[in-house]
């Protein structure tokens, strides 16, 4: 079954790249990040807010008003979730604050109590699984609709952790497996299975998701090109259907996997990049750049800031596109969405 993908709404930031100071053996080192959001940390409630109101926007953009979450469910993804708010009352109450995985849910809840929402954490394939798990939720009748919404923001844990394991770089370029920049940022999208025939939109029309158990750090070649080939054939599409792959390219060991699965299954297909623009997004990140990709195909050229544009590479066709996510621990995802089928 293709669901409906209506509402996208995306907030990142290609162009503000600013420097935290980590504390790295006893020495300080200023390290990179894009930054999104006015604050520095986000409280719970400053994080709701965002949710919210990218809530509301993409229920207008579908239109559709506040009451559709009231039968349908919101599916939270991110790796941050309330972390920066520890790390701000950490210095006050001296002692560590406990970490609730479902605070946020609850938070959301108490104002809007008929809500029922998932949340969904595994690494950077968080808001890929969520969109996973909403679909295939839809496709087995538990729900006609959903919304999706995944976000990221700073904290010095990410930060540090990424840097101690040699994983940031000043520059990231694609598939050159030096390390990568973080990034703050915020998507949301609405499912829907009802739909007239042909409508103007795009479709969710197939998955894969697998997990990698030879490296709790990383994933291997074997279960990569499995999700790939599982998603093709959920959608029922061979590789020659292809026309665009948004590679996950997140520049670690699992480049050199990926880019040689696409040289192999896609030869001739482009390939399209985001994280040298808006750093890597985490938890958020393949939901982020599926919504910029597919707003690239409304407009040909979306402009995030006044500073910098994104464009489609040229001679682009309209048709069935793979978006690959894949995350420590070794989770891998691999979507088809395109055009429904005449």
């Amino acid at each position: 079954m293709t669901v409906l993908i209506t509402g996208g709404v995306v907030s990142c930031s290609p162009c503000h790249i600013v420097k935290y100071p980590v504390d790295f053996t006893g020495k300080i080192e200023q390290v990179p990040s894009y930054k999104a959001f006015a604050e520095h940390k986000q409280t719970i409630d400053l994080l709701c807010e965002k949710i919210e109101q990218h809530i509301l926007m993409a229920l207008h953009n579908a239109q559709l008003n506040l009451s559709f979450l009231d039968n349908n469910p919101l599916f939270l993804s991110s790796t941050s979730f309330h972390i920066s708010q520890g790390e701000l009352l950490y210095p006050a109450i001296g002692e560590k604050s406990l970490y609730q995985f479902n605070a946020i849910a609850e938070q959301l809840k108490i104002k809007h109590p008929k809500w029922q929402i998932y949340t969904i954490a595994t690494s950077c394939t968080s808001s890929a699984n969520a969109l996973i798990y909403a679909k295939n939720s839809i496709d087995c009748g538990f729900y006609d609709n959903a919304l999706v919404l995944g976000f990221e923001c700073f904290n010095d844990l990410s930060l540090s952790n990424f840097y101690a394991m040699g994983l940031i770089t000043e520059e990231y370029q694609p598939f050159q497996e030096e390390g990568f920049i973080l990034g703050e940022g915020i998507a949301s999208v609405v499912l829907q299975k009802e739909h007239k025939h042909n409508q103007q939109g795009f479709f969710i029309k197939g998955s894969g998701c697998l997990n990698s158990q030879n490296n709790i750090a990383a994933v291997d070649f074997n279960t990569i090109q499995n999700t790939i080939e599982n998603a093709l054939n959920s959608a029922h599409i061979l590789a020659k259907d292809i026309t665009l792959i948004k590679a996950n390219a997140v520049g670690s060991v699992s480049d050199e996997y990926e880019k040689s699965i696409y040289q192999n299954l896609f030869p001739k297909t482009p390939i399209v990049f985001f994280k040298q623009h808006i750093g890597n997004t985490l938890g958020a990140s393949v939901l982020i750049e599926m919504v910029l990709l597919l707003h690239l195909f409304h407009s040909k050229q979306f402009t995030l800031c006044n500073e910098f544009s994104f464009r489609l590479p040229e001679n682009i066709n309209q048709g069935d596109f793979l978006i690959c996510g894949f995350g420590f621990g070794g989770n891998c995802t691999a979507l088809v969405v395109g055009k429904e089928n005449e």
